[in-house]
């Protein structure tokens, strides 16, 4: 899905969130599409974090 978002907005920022805690999965290539991966649960200043630093003002 986020491989479709970017072909039809390429500025898009997508932030993918995700239950898999297992540390192999998290060490694997993003989707294509997503620019971050964070995984749940995700600390309120970590979240905050990643939206500023995909949408800066």
């Amino acid at each position: 899905m986020a491989g479709s978002i970017k072909s039809a907005r390429a500025a898009q920022p997508i932030l993918m969130l995700t239950g898999f805690t297992d540390p192999a999965l998290r060490i694997q290539e993003k989707p294509a599409g997503v620019d971050m991966m964070l995984t749940k649960p995700i600390p309120q200043k970590d979240l905050r974090a990643a939206v500023a630093q995909l949408c800066p003002s």
